[in-house]
């Protein structure tokens, strides 16, 4: 193997590197964000019915207005403390920014890497990795649960194409 082939295969193996970052990233923001979607509805839904029920008892005067309206009060203050919404966005769109990367690290190792010139390349590749190291300092950190599960769905093969199916690079 001749020193330029040496260079552009260790060009691919860093491209691969960074698309695997990717989605393990992507997936695991994604899931993030369906977890903070949940939490949100799951305060946000429950604090709406206490806090209707709270009225309604205060209308008719039994003893559970108080329990309802602490109940309900709570759930509206941790929904403000937490802001699932917000924190399901973030996800959301550091998922999107990950995954949109890692097919821009495909096409360039499966497309741009062949008969490309060298210093290209190299620019090309360092353009990637610091794409990667910035989205890796701003994102919000994915849920410990959710990169478990999304490892767990790219390595059963989730975030294969099916044209990738077959041919596992």
């Amino acid at each position: 193997m001749n020193g330029s082939q040496a260079i552009s295969d260790e060009i691919s193996k860093e491209a691969k590197r960074i698309e695997e970052d990717c989605i393990h990233s992507g997936k695991g923001h994604l899931n993030s964000s369906d977890i903070w979607n949940y939490v949100h509805y799951g305060i946000g839904v429950p604090a709406t019915i206490f806090a209707a029920l709270a009225a309604a008892d205060v209308i008719s005067s039994t003893s559970w207005n108080g329990l309802l309206a602490a109940s309900a009060a709570a759930l509206v203050a941790a929904s403000t403390f937490i802001n699932p919404s917000r924190n399901a966005s973030e996800h959301s769109v550091a998922g999107n920014q990950y995954l949109a990367l890692a097919k821009m690290s495909r096409r360039f190792r499966n497309i741009d890497l062949v008969n490309n010139d060298e210093a290209w390349v190299r620019s090309r590749l360092e353009e990637l990795s610091v794409k990667r190291d910035e989205l890796n300092e701003n994102s919000p950190n994915p849920l410990p649960y959710a990169y478990t599960k999304a490892k767990e769905g790219i390595e059963s093969g989730q975030a294969l194409y099916e044209t990738d199916k077959d041919v596992r690079k």
